[in-house]
């Protein structure tokens, strides 16, 4: 199986972490200047900027919308994900790099849906209130549908079952981070 790989370089995660700064900025300035934080962002305060905030090309820069839904997913966030992919982390090195069938399972997930597509039935699970159904869903997610018990079944290395609960439970961590960050800076 030919496995098809990003690289994500330091530009990629400084930019991250400008826009993550950008975004703590504008924290402090609201809860330094209350609402009056807007005249500091807003050029036209009085004008229709507000009925034109669809309008706007940066949403669409800024983020990338999956075919088969109308979901948008912060491209930060894809950045930020493929890095922690791309990162020497033992679960992410196993998921990339190893011949398991499990991680070629994976390998085959991300080439097929797409790292924003995985994201984003990723974001979904963080719903789910029960931690183990959440954890489940997302090895399924990850792996294509595999079940905790295909996996002994099929498997039969716990070290390899192990890295993938391990790479799971890592990516929900990440993306629960993020957005408690989103809903913080958006003031929620």
């Amino acid at each position: 199986m030919v496995t098809k790989q990003q690289n994500y370089s330091h530009d990629d995660l400084g930019a991250f972490s400008e826009a993550l700064e950008k975004s703590r900025k504008m924290q402090q300035d609201w809860l330094t200047h209350g609402l009056d934080f807007v005249n500091l962002y807003i050029e036209d305060i009085e004008g229709d900027w507000l009925d034109r905030w669809d309008d706007d090309e940066t949403t669409v820069e800024n983020s990338v919308t999956l075919a088969s839904e109308e979901t948008f997913i912060d491209t930060s966030i894809v950045e930020f994900i493929g890095a922690f992919l791309a990162s020497d982390y033992p679960a992410a090195v196993w998921a990339r790099d190893s011949d398991h069938p499990l991680a070629m399972r994976v390998q085959q997930q991300m080439e097929t849906e797409g790292l924003a597509q995985i994201i984003a039935r990723l974001e979904g699970c963080l719903s789910i209130a029960d931690e183990s159904d959440k954890l489940h869903e997302a090895i399924a997610i990850l792996a294509g549908g595999v079940t905790v018990g295909e996996m002994t079944r099929d498997s039969g290395d716990e070290e390899d079952e192990f890295k993938l609960f391990d790479l799971a439970e890592s990516l929900l961590e990440k993306l629960a981070e993020l957005k408690e960050r989103e809903w913080r800076i958006m003031g929620n």
